[in-house]
């Protein structure tokens, strides 16, 4: 029931068929095409690969003159025949030759012979596969710019067997799936209908759509009702049907089909500077003896940079560019007359907090005096930003932050400084750019901007701290080996390293000298430079103070373990060099290159925050971009 099933769909698909192509005798022959494919639009230049189906006999598409112009206006243009090496659109075709029993003999012989003479005709770039059609297809050889070797392979063949058609048809779209090209065709030659196949008509047709893979076949003496499947075959995958009654024309064929596969010419047309930025359509005409062939195809001009883009802006008047000097003056001064009654406290105070700092936290608070009719309006701001601050509980965390990054700041006065920072961004850039454009700058110049300032310090100060943590532990090791008690030796120590060691275990030796344990010092030093190497070296001076033994000899051995640890951090660094490289090259090519086209193209970017759709790709864009920059974050980071 079912096998009746497909056969009544195959007959439908091949009655479909036989009602679109022409009825009787051989297809006829197509009115002659270009076709445009592999455009590349340069600033000055277009370039193309142009190509020829169903030319004339004695029509040499290889020396065509072409006429190329937009709009009936001429251009200059070059050509170059493409060869085997060329870098144009890869094109390939599958045959698959009937080798059954019925073709013994001269049949076989006269196919051997079309097939060959297709070879002849097709450009050497033709990739070329070969199938041979018997009880189950058999695939002799795959696509292969080697057309000797497919010659020879055609050689080969022998007869034998029945015929199944439409496995060899499923079995070239494989193949062409296995060998990609741009341009895919099957050229199927039978002399009978299809009398082994698993598949049925209906399951080759609909693979051969599904690929895209157009079929042409071709009858050789066949019956009127296998040339009707052949036909629909052909008609249904947009191929072409042909028909041969002897060898003269199976040949005929051959040579007719090989057509689809014509000389390819590389096109590069010179573009004047005036029509950059232009959509409109670019009309080829070739020109063989008798024969022209013409065709049309949509293009968009590059646009030159060295070509001024004519804006077109109001008139302004003399008074209303007198008053946004005005204006902008007003706004400069008033900017600046905040900067220094701002910043200088702040820059003085920081001058006189250099030791006194790192025991500040600890030592009790002077309640202010209740003269507030003279302080500045710099010390009323640093005042409300210090009540604020206090009022939120946020003064500790603030305060550890600018401890860790080695920033002589108190909290209020950080706060007031980027508050500071962002209105000044604020009003120059929204002055400048308008509102959005000062919003974006103050949020990245005053919140965005310390923020990240603060992290890269604290950074920095934790790497040198790691780096030279084996070489104040040798130090401290030498001391006392000296003779040294253990706070000698790293106040010895203190004396002789650089920032942030000396800083750092400075702080440690004051507190230890208001009577803190010396351990415990070293446990805070550890926590705020995030050290776990001076943390197991507190853990071993406790255990040793406990235990006894020789504490110079425990701290050689951490020494010679952090440094081993340290070239081996090292090495992998070297080896996640390349991916980390590429990283900041993905995260900040899309920024950089926006910013150079504001810069030099602004008209080209001003639609991205200026129309709606383009708001929306800039939101998308930034998160994937984010999305993108934590995977490849996560992707190059080792842990060690």
């Amino acid at each position: 029931m079912i096998r009746r099933f497909r056969w009544i769909a195959a007959t439908a698909a091949v009655a479909i068929g036989l009602v679109l192509a022409m009825p009787g005798g051989p297809a006829a022959a197509a009115d002659p095409a270009l076709a445009v494919s592999g455009m590349r639009v340069t600033t000055g230049h277009v370039e193309f690969y142009l190509s020829a189906r169903d030319l004339p006999a004695g029509a040499d598409f290889g020396a065509a003159h072409l006429a190329v112009s937009v709009d009936g206006t001429p251009l200059t243009s070059h050509q170059t025949t493409v060869g085997s090496d060329s870098k144009a659109p890869s094109r390939a075709v599958v045959l698959v030759v009937d080798v059954s029993g019925s073709m013994k003999g001269a049949r076989l012989a006269g196919a051997k012979a079309a097939a060959q003479a297709y070879l002849d005709e097709v450009p050497p770039d033709v990739k070329v596969g070969l199938i041979a059609v018997s009880t189950a297809p058999s695939q002799v050889l795959a696509p292969t710019t080697n057309h000797r070797a497919v010659a020879n392979a055609l050689n080969a063949l022998k007869a034998g067997g029945k015929t199944a058609i439409y496995d060899s048809i499923a079995a070239a779209n494989a193949m062409l799936v296995k060998s990609p090209a741009e341009d895919r065709r099957i050229l199927l030659l039978s002399d009978g209908g299809d009398s082994s196949s698993s598949a049925s008509l209906q399951d080759a047709t609909s693979a051969a759509v599904a690929a895209g893979v157009p079929v042409d076949t071709v009858g050789f003496q066949t019956s009127a009702a296998d040339e009707s499947v052949l036909t629909g075959l052909a008609t249904a995958t947009s191929g072409h049907p042909y028909t041969a009654a002897d060898d003269a024309s199976l040949a005929s064929a051959f040579q007719a089909a090989a057509g689809w596969f014509g000389t390819q010419l590389d096109v590069t047309v010179d573009v004047p500077a005036g029509l950059g930025g232009q959509d409109t359509r670019l009309t080829v005409v070739a020109t063989m003896g008798s024969v022209t062939v013409q065709t049309a195809t949509p293009v968009r001009f590059a646009i030159d940079p060295s070509v001024p883009v004519p804006q077109i802006t109001a008139p302004k008047s003399t008074s209303a560019t007198t008053a946004y000097l005005i204006i902008g003056g007003i706004i400069f001064a008033a900017m600046l007359l905040i900067g220094l009654v701002v910043f200088a406290p702040l820059i003085d105070y920081t001058r006189h907090r250099r030791r006194v700092a790192q025991i500040d936290q600890y030592a009790a608070r002077i309640a202010a005096g209740a003269e507030d009719s003279g302080r500045s309006l710099t010390e009323a701001a640093l005042a409300a930003t210090e009540h604020v601050i206090r009022s939120r509980g946020a003064e500790g965390a603030m305060a550890d932050k600018l401890d860790r990054a080695g920033m002589r700041l108190r909290p209020h006065e950080w706060v007031l400084l980027r508050v500071t920072l962002t209105v000044i961004s604020l009003l120059l850039f929204g002055f400048l750019g308008g509102i959005v454009i000062g919003l974006l700058m103050a949020v990245l110049l005053g919140i965005l901007g310390p923020w990240i300032y603060q992290r890269l310090r604290i950074s920095s100060r934790r790497n040198k701290f790691a780096a030279g943590l084996p070489d104040a532990l040798q130090l401290v090791v030498g001391s006392l080996r000296s003779g040294f008690s253990l706070s000698q030796a790293f106040s010895a120590m203190a004396k002789e390293m650089s920032e942030p060691m000396a800083s750092e275990f400075g702080r440690a030796l004051a507190e230890s000298r208001l009577g803190v344990d010396l351990e415990d010092a070293l446990s805070r030093v550890a926590q705020r430079m995030g050290s776990s190497d001076l943390t197991w070296v507190v853990v071993a001076i406790r255990v040793q103070r406990e235990v006894g033994g020789n504490l110079a000899e425990v701290l050689t051995r951490t020494v010679e373990t952090m440094r081993d640890r340290e070239a081996i951090r090292g090495q992998v660094n070297a080896l996640a060099a390349e991916g980390k490289l590429s990283a900041y090259i993905l995260v900040a090519l899309p920024l950089i290159i926006s910013a150079y086209m504001f810069v030099v193209r602004p008209d080209y970017i001003r639609p991205l925050y200026t129309e709606p759709l383009g708001l929306a790709m800039l939101l998308i864009g930034a998160v994937l971009l984010t999305v993108g920059a934590l995977w490849m974050a996560w992707a190059v980071k080792v842990e060690v």
